[in-house]
């Protein structure tokens, strides 16, 4: 989830005298039958109690002095005031912390962008907040999630100043997400119900996985990771699913879900938080008055070994089930780049992606209907010529209509850009239906990811003119950029707003009810769609349509930097089984280092021992992004499963798994 921000280790020093700091008294908190969950403040009231200053309207007592003013408020007719002499405010320490814990912080103010911070911190790590709200009276929203991966004893959230000049802060709140089920938690709003049966031994070697995931910051996934359960008790397997930890916080623990030999029925439940509590239904549920495909988003009652978990989100995972649901071509392939080697590179890099590691030009085009792919050769040739289509996304050189269906692809990035949710549109987060037919993608909604507070001046696609890299040279077609404006005005109009509202307000207010049983309120919002709407209704008008139209998009080919560091592995170089015959397999090698590499041989596997070849093969270093690799096809021995290469200035040789898949690729060798 990106709402998480990095996390730096530093050294820090919280000044708690002579700097006018707020803090909560925490020995007054509530037994731990019910503990405080709320922290918040709108300097509207303050009470004395035995000489000391209390601000007292909110649930609990927030201790300090007293920095209001009635010069401007956001709310009620108080606000705080910051400056030089007062630069700190709004601190509050929290103890009796469990892992997993995740805390929310928020607060307005009016000021310019960095004037001020809000952080929360523990045991030497931080987080520091941005601007996620703007309001047109002036006033910004900064906003801060903290999830607590590592045992500590408590968290400290607090306000600094980073300007000279007078801010005004007001609505200050954290809130804490309960970290056990509520004993009076019920399924009110009778929504479907789940019951998951995790075996003693199984739910062990989850909390096992779980535990790894938060101290690594990432959900590094295996087929090892599978577990037995019960679903309404029928047999299947469970994992914890998700890259980022949000996934894992408090004791709602997302799961993927599969059943033995029917791949159409695998599905995903997921704590609300990671999508947005009502948000993705919503996106979901307008996209598909469009005939937009989506994996099909719901909430369900979620019981675990007897005890009530409460709302969950469940999301249909991709299989021919999608494809039967939209009556598209039964012979049709879900597609998406692989993902693997991304994880385990933020996990290396600090969950920070390098360029020079190539994950995306690198990453596989694989297929979810596999086992059609693997039993048929006629699958297998189209998956080839299917998956070119999306080979060529890498790179950026083709006419728009060639590799996309323009209109359908124009209606949903106009939905994309309605909703601000760009996180589908992430290269690791798309997903196509490639139709054998039309030979054109059509993109799945997935993932969307609305996160409450998203801004609603974010820029919308037609603001860049290009959109994500993935989707440039559609930003330079003259017809596919009508057809995206036509949509985006219909879709922005208050009359295709309300009307949508209103026909899925029955649901919708089920499904949130159920949702403010276990969440505050405030979090469970979709105002800021009509907001955004009336944001890019304004744009729209200011649009030079004429310009826009005939204006182009370049690709952009960043050179890739000549950093040292060792190969990754599974990425660096990569090697595809693209033919076989009775003995011998052609395999393309392909190069995606920075320097230049020596094929030098293979490894034979029986006896384990390396096969040199006579004379070394070399493919040039990768020296441009979004380009062609150096690659080379070699005739190989059938039963050879990796490839061995050298590097210059490293003393070792280096293996390739040699993947029994052909890669796609869309280019002439």
């Amino acid at each position: 989830m990106n709402t998480f921000n990095q996390i730096k280790n530093f050294f820090y020093f919280l000044f708690l005298s002579s700097v006018s700091l707020l803090f909560v008294d925490c020995s007054a908190q509530e037994p731990v039958k019910n503990p405080i969950r709320n922290w918040e403040t709108s300097a509207e009231s303050i009470e004395k109690i035995d000489k000391k200053t209390y601000y007292t309207d909110g649930l609990t007592k927030i201790k300090g002095t007293d920095q209001r003013t009635d010069t401007v408020a956001r709310s009620g007719n108080f606000s705080a005031v910051f400056h030089k002499k007062n630069q700190y405010g709004f601190g509050v320490h929290i103890s009796s912390i469990k892992l997993g814990d995740l805390f929310i912080a928020s607060v307005w103010f009016k000021g310019n962008t960095g004037d001020i911070n809000l952080t929360g911190s523990g045991k030497g790590a931080f987080r520091t907040s941005a601007v996620t709200e703007e309001e047109h009276n002036g006033w910004k929203k900064l906003k801060i999630e903290v999830l607590v991966s590592v045992p500590i004893e408590k968290v400290n959230f607090h306000i600094k100043s980073n300007t000279d000049s007078i801010v005004f802060v007001d609505d200050f709140k954290i809130y804490k997400f309960r970290n056990s089920p509520s004993s009076t938690l019920t399924n009110k709003q009778d929504l479907d119900f789940i019951e998951l049966e995790i075996p003693e031994e199984s739910l062990a070697k989850i909390k096992t996985k779980r535990t790894e995931a938060l101290e690594k910051g990432v959900l590094i996934s295996s087929k090892k990771d599978w577990v037995n359960a019960s679903l309404n008790g029928e047999d299947c397997k469970i994992r914890l699913k998700g890259d980022w930890t949000d996934h894992l916080a408090y004791y709602k623990w997302s799961y993927r879900i599969k059943f033995k030999n029917q791949p159409e029925r695998s599905f995903s439940i997921t704590n609300p938080i990671s999508r947005g509590y009502s948000q993705e239904w919503v996106n979901q549920q307008f996209m598909a008055s469009q005939n937009l495909m989506t994996t099909g988003f719901d909430f369900k009652f979620l019981k675990v070994n007897g005890v009530n978990y409460g709302v969950y989100g469940s999301e249909n995972h991709f299989s021919d089930g999608i494809i039967q649901k939209y009556n598209l071509n039964p012979s049709g392939h879900i597609l998406k780049f692989d993902e693997d080697q991304l994880w385990e590179i933020r996990l290396k890099n600090k969950k920070h992606d390098k360029p020079e590691s190539n994950v995306f030009m690198a990453a596989d085009v694989q297929s979810y209907n596999k086992n059609r792919v693997n039993k048929n050769a006629i699958q297998l040739k189209e998956f080839i010529e299917l998956g070119g289509l999306m080979d060529q996304l890498k790179y950026g050189d083709f006419v728009a209509d060639s590799v996309f269906d323009i209109t359908y692809q124009a209606k949903f990035l106009a939905m994309v850009d309605l909703f601000s949710s760009y996180h589908g549109l992430i290269w690791h987060n798309v997903r196509f239906y490639a139709d054998p037919q039309t030979k054109k993608l059509q993109q799945i909604g997935f993932d969307l990811n609305t996160p409450h507070g998203v801004k609603i001046s974010t820029p919308a696609l037609f603001q860049k003119n290009y959109g994500d890299f993935l989707y440039k040279p559609l930003f330079s077609s003259e017809n596919f950029k009508k057809l995206y404006i036509e949509n985006l005005i219909a879709f922005t109009s208050e009359t295709f707003i309300e009307n949508m509202f209103l026909k899925l307000k029955p649901q919708l207010d089920k499904y949130e009810d159920a949702l403010f049983e276990e969440y505050d309120s405030t979090l469970i919002q979709n105002q800021y769609i009509r907001e955004r709407a009336a944001y890019l209704r304004n744009a729209l008008r200011e649009l030079d349509t004429n310009k826009y139209f005939k204006a182009k998009s370049n690709t952009y080919r960043p050179t890739i930097a000549p950093e040292e560091y060792k190969p990754f592995k599974n990425i660096s170089v990569k090697a595809h089984t693209q033919a076989t015959s009775k003995k011998n397999k052609n395999v393309l090698i392909r190069n995606y280092y920075n320097k230049d590499v020596e094929i030098v041989g293979w490894i034979n596997s029986k006896p384990n021992n390396l096969q040199l070849l006579e004379t070394a093969y070399t493919l040039k270093k990768y020296t441009k992004n979004r380009t062609i690799p150096s690659n080379y096809t070699m005739e190989i021995p059938k039963k050879v499963k990796h490839l061995i290469y050298r590097v210059s200035g490293f003393d070792e040789d280096f293996k390739i798994k040699i993947n029994k898949m052909p890669y796609p690729k869309s280019w002439v060798e």
